[in-house]
């Protein structure tokens, strides 16, 4: 009984970490289109992952999406132009 217990207090835990990371799926990728501002991004997705500066008006952002064991299982790179996004590239294991 006491393993069952646990095994849930571990599961609700898990589950409550998850919620909190912030953490990111296909579906919220695939709602990136060229032509949307990079505020529209930012409401959607949240701060990037990882940002780059190609000029002062371009830019790259990338964003980690996770599974929901918690490892990586997609990345979206954002490229944007004068705070529109010009291109959006979604990258993820085979067969998902």
């Amino acid at each position: 009984m006491w393993r069952m217990v646990l095994a849930s207090g571990l599961l609700l835990a898990s589950l409550a970490l998850a919620g909190c990371s912030g953490a990111k799926d296909l579906e919220d990728f695939r709602q990136v289109k060229p032509g949307m501002t990079a505020e529209q991004v930012r409401q959607l997705l949240g701060e990037p992952d990882k940002m780059q500066a190609a000029s002062g008006v371009a830019g790259v952002w990338e964003y980690h999406g996770r599974n929901w064991y918690g490892a990586q299982d997609s990345t979206l790179t954002v490229t944007l132009l004068g705070g529109r996004v010009m291109l959006a590239t979604l990258t993820s294991p085979v067969g998902k």
